[in-house]
């Protein structure tokens, strides 16, 4: 049984079960399945500033993991997670893998592949600046919400490469894809009272596409100080790619 506190959620309470498996060769492979209780996020509907805060009810959330580890001190190592957690509008699953290559002792790859599936997250849509609650303390605006499908696609590689002690070379590239659709869509009345919303004011389906790179050259010229040459180039597209929160243009 656990408890946390967190600056989105506030109280958090767990009742978690964990299980690993060593190999003597360095292997692992490790589980878990646990339930997070109902709680109240402070955060999605962004009201940060009232006195009196808007909170987004999350009911009770079943999650199962299942993990595995290559042994660290290989030329190559793998380590790998899926994650299924069971949202009261449908299950999110949230896969990665990570796979590092040392070929020497200078150069070094990192290969990052994360993918997420939503199927129907509560989520805000925006804030309706039109209307108020009425709630002494809660600022103007009536947050939309609905049931989020989302698909999320994440490639990261990562260069380095030591020249010498002194000189070093950092390099980025990086591709993030997601797009997502709400339904159900509601419009908040209370923290404990949403009721269905006679006309939305925001679009139902979105997404965006990020690509990012960057370089760092790193020059120790004495101990204790360093000098950096950073270079970075990004390019960013918006949009839905589908009506239905997947990442193909066809569905």
């Amino acid at each position: 049984i656990a408890l946390s506190t967190h600056a989105r959620t506030g109280l958090s309470r767990w009742v978690l079960g964990e299980g690993r498996i060593d190999h003597k060769a360095h292997y692992s492979l490790w589980f878990g399945a646990g339930l997070e209780q109902p709680s109240w996020d402070d955060r999605e509907l962004r009201t940060y500033r009232d006195p009196v805060k808007k909170y987004l009810r999350r009911e009770r959330r079943p999650k199962a993991t299942l993990a595995f580890d290559t042994p660290a001190n290989k030329p190559w190592y793998l380590n790998g997670k899926i994650e299924r957690t069971w949202m009261e509008g449908g299950p999110t699953t949230h896969s990665s893998l990570i796979q590092t290559y040392r070929p020497t002792e200078k150069l070094a790859f990192t290969l990052s592949t994360e993918w997420q599936r939503e199927e129907g997250t509560p989520a805000g849509i925006g804030t309706d600046p039109s209307a108020s609650t009425g709630i002494l303390g809660q600022g103007p605006g009536i947050p939309i919400t609905g049931l989020r499908r989302m698909s999320l696609f994440n490639q990261t590689l990562r260069l380095g490469y030591g020249f010498t002690p002194r000189w070093t070379l950092q390099t980025l590239v990086q591709w993030i894809s997601a797009s997502w659709h709400f339904r159900n869509v509601l419009r908040y009345q209370d923290d404990f009272v949403s009721v269905p919303v006679a006309q939305n004011p925001f679009p139902t389906s979105d997404g965006k596409r990020t690509f990012l790179a960057n370089a760092i050259l790193r020059w120790d010229f004495r101990p204790g100080s360093a000098a950096y040459f950073v270079y970075g180039r990004g390019a960013q597209a918006l949009g839905a790619l589908n009506e239905t929160g997947g990442l193909s243009v066809r569905r």
